[in-house]
């Protein structure tokens, strides 16, 4: 999909909890307190950039 300049659109992104989790030190694998920067780029130049928090 391609925008043209000063087009915007609404995008959905669906993460399941498995994509958002990481081994622990129990040895569990499941999400953990954080901040996820996401970015979204373009033929390697970055396009929009914001910051997911995971909480419990």
């Amino acid at each position: 999909m391609y925008l043209q300049p000063g087009e915007k659109k609404t995008v959905e992104l669906k993460l399941d909890c498995d994509a958002l989790s990481i081994w622990n030190r129990k040895m569990q694998f499941a999400p953990e307190e954080s901040k996820v920067e996401l970015y979204v780029e373009e033929s390697g130049s970055k396009v929009w950039n914001g910051e997911l928090k995971i909480t419990k």
